[in-house]
């Protein structure tokens, strides 16, 4: 048995407001603290860490696991981003790189607040592409 399921099997005994104060006071930190440590290395990419987030998408309630993405690792995202397209870039590599970001968050992208953090990177790329230093 998997631990999201085992989890899961947990938490039905509790109230759902007993749930919830135990997912909010343990399991977000916890995550929150994932995501703010998980380094984002375009030449080496380890993904391991966000595995262990993923299967809390169907336990979190929806808003608090999507503000967890927009907080604690679009910060980074972007940074990195940023700081790719401002020392000799190539495109061509940005866009693999910025498409793969998003088939690994494919499960996210129906969420507007994630679309704006992409829309925020591909509005970096298209700056760098006008000329545009701002």
């Amino acid at each position: 048995m998997n631990t999201t399921r085992k989890c899961k099997t947990f938490l039905q005994m509790f109230y759902e407001r007993d749930m919830e104060t135990l997912l909010l006071r343990s399991i977000t930190p916890k995550l929150a603290m994932v995501l703010r440590l998980f380094e984002i290395n375009p030449a080496d990419q380890k993904l391991e860490p966000l595995n262990w987030v993923f299967p809390w998408a169907k336990l979190l309630p929806t808003d608090l696991y999507v503000s967890l993405w927009v907080d604690e690792f679009f910060p980074k995202w972007l940074e990195t981003l940023y700081l790719w397209l401002t020392h000799s870039p190539d495109l061509s590599e940005i866009m693999r790189w910025y498409n793969g970001w998003k088939g690994i968050l494919e499960h996210l992208l129906r969420f507007p607040e994630i679309e704006d953090q992409f829309r925020r990177g591909l509005d970096m790329m298209n700056q760098l592409i006008a000329g545009d230093d701002s």
